[in-house]
């Protein structure tokens, strides 16, 4: 079958490909009918090349156990015609001790600092929307479908409409408790769900685990979402033995490596509606009120978020419009400031 898709994102995943433990790129994206489709792609195995070894340096990397194999290359470099070797490492993640271990030694290295799902983008010059040939597999636990790929290629660029969904969480200040959590989902058609989530909190993370993988959003956003509300949805997983399986494969939810902001979930781009309102716009102010006064010409309703206990305590209901208002604020500032068509 066939399929064209707008590119969303890409990731990689450990699979048994013939027996052997091989890392897999997944491409992940939408139909023009907003269908979400992830790309199986053919095995590529990870690599980087160094410019003239010595004898001595192909030896001991032909006896390393993290190393696959070894290719001669000729490559342009510096102005000239370099003899160099491919090597080709068993894991992405062996890469960095190999090419640590190279660089130690005197010599130099080709493209051996890019992130393996790029590298797979590159190499077949993917561009953002491609034509996928392959057949459909059954793959548990996927929210979207799941194309085995025989054949990715390039293909005439088009709008996809995308599935947003903005949450935002009220908090007990003192315990940290969550008082509710409130989402909407949107597209190009307009609103399409909102709840919001209240009761006991270990039952307000299950119900927003199944939300997120029932509605299956490309993007999930929120306002200051990577600084608060994902460490915080996490925080209180953790302490209830929650796994946050929010991946459009069902995998967990982990911060990006070598950040103590963002955060990865597999298949899914998350758009913090602060962060880029920060970066793009630059507002005077940088509360959510006072972006969606600036931006949106709205107010939010009048809550202290200082003394969210004692204003549970008194209104929840009033509480509780205040964090679904929140959810919408932000998702509309983001669609505002055209980021996701930027991007």
């Amino acid at each position: 079958m066939e399929y064209s898709i707008r590119l969303l994102t890409a990731a990689s995943r450990n699979e048994q490909v013939d027996g052997k433990d091989r890392t897999l790129v997944y491409l992940f994206g939408t139909t023009k009918t907003g269908e979400s489709i992830a790309v199986k792609t053919p095995l590529l195995m990870p690599y980087f090349q160094v410019i003239e070894p010595t004898r001595d340096v192909l030896e001991i990397l032909a006896k390393r156990s993290d190393v696959e194999d070894l290719e001669s290359q000729e490559l342009w470099f510096d102005g000239e015609i370099k003899n160099c070797t491919k090597v080709i490492a068993s894991h992405p993640g062996n890469v960095p001790n190999i090419r640590d271990w190279i660089r130690d030694n005197g010599f130099k290295v080709l493209a051996a600092d890019i992130p393996f799902h790029y590298r797979y983008l590159y190499d077949n010059d993917i561009g953002g929307c491609i034509t996928v040939e392959g057949e459909e597999i059954d793959a548990k636990g996927w929210t979207c479908k799941v194309i085995d790929a025989s054949s990715i290629v390039s293909t005439d660029t088009f709008e996809s409409d995308f599935k947003f969904l903005s949450f935002d969480i009220e908090n007990s200040i003192y315990e940290r408790t969550i008082y509710c959590l409130s989402y909407c989902v949107k597209n190009s058609e307009g609103y399409l769900f909102e709840e919001t989530l209240h009761g006991d909190e270990k039952d307000i993370l299950k119900r927003f685990i199944e939300a997120v993988s029932v509605h299956d959003p490309d993007i999930i956003t929120g306002y200051n979402i990577d600084g608060y509300d994902l460490p915080l949805l996490s925080e209180r997983a953790q302490i209830h033995g929650i796994d946050l399986n929010l991946g459009r494969d069902s995998s967990k939810m982990p911060k990006l490596k070598n950040s103590q902001r963002f955060w990865k979930i597999r298949g899914r781009v998350v758009a913090d509606a602060w962060w880029n309102v920060k970066r793009e716009v630059r507002p005077r102010q940088e509360s959510l009120n006072a972006v969606a006064k600036e931006l949106l010409g709205r107010e939010k309703h009048d809550v202290n978020p200082k003394k969210m206990d004692e204003e549970w305590a008194s209104d929840p209901k009033k509480v509780m419009d205040y964090c679904l208002e929140d959810a919408k604020l932000a998702l509309e500032i983001l669609e505002h400031i055209r980021v996701v068509q930027k991007y």
